[in-house]
């Protein structure tokens, strides 16, 4: 059985992912992920497949590839084996068709994300904050900083809707480029500390301190 956990909520996706792992799962990135090695890890001990649970992540939103569609095709074809797939950014309706017979969970952010999001103020950010972990706000923080950045520096690399690369170029529009780079570049010191345990105030309270920069 192959099931499938996806979505910009990946907090939660990644939650629900270890909450059905009924055992230590034998996991795998896509990133370096050969045909050989997946092949031999679903088709290995044939008379135990039941017993196996196989976690790859991040496989099925990956660049297309002719490897990518080789691994998924292996995939397909032990549909037999436990299969969990994690996807840290929503399926596309094509892959979605691929996996038709897959059990499919899709984790979507609050609109309070969303809220802060197009409009960066303390307000909206401690609106955020209410229902949604900081680890999960700095991220799609740092992810929107970057695309303001290229809205502004090179609006061509933008991809998406129409209507998102539009409300992408108008919210830029509020900043100027040296104002994101700024404090893009603070983004950055912010985890670098977080991971060696630097800052001596939390995540959401280092955050509050930059919002009022911007």
């Amino acid at each position: 059985m192959i099931t499938i956990f996806h979505g910009d909520n990946y907090v939660l996706s990644r939650q629900a992912l270890n909450q059905s792992l009924t055992q230590t799962p034998e996991r795998f990135a896509a990133k370096g992920l050969t045909e050989e090695t997946l092949t031999q890890a679903l088709e290995s001990n044939p008379m135990f497949k039941d017993d196996k649970i196989f976690v790859i992540e991040n496989l099925l939103t990956s660049p297309r590839s002719q490897l990518k569609e080789k691994l998924i095709k292996i995939i397909l074809n032990n549909d037999g084996q436990n299969i969990f797939l994690w996807e840290k950014k929503p399926l596309t309706p094509a892959v979605k068709k691929q996996f038709a017979k897959a059990t499919v969970k899709e984790f979507k952010l609050p609109a309070s994300l969303f809220n802060f999001l197009d409009d960066l103020t303390l307000k909206n950010f401690h609106q955020a904050l209410m229902n949604n972990p900081a680890e999960l706000i700095f991220y799609l923080l740092h992810r929107r900083i970057s695309q303001l950045i290229q809205a502004l520096d090179d609006p061509g690399s933008l991809k998406g809707a129409p209507w998102q690369l539009g409300k992408l170029k108008m919210q830029a529009k509020k900043y100027s480029l040296d104002q994101l780079l700024n404090f893009h570049q603070k983004l950055l010191t912010l985890d670098e500390q977080a991971k060696t345990s630097q800052n001596i105030l939390s995540l959401a309270g280092c955050l509050d301190l930059l919002l009022l920069e911007l």
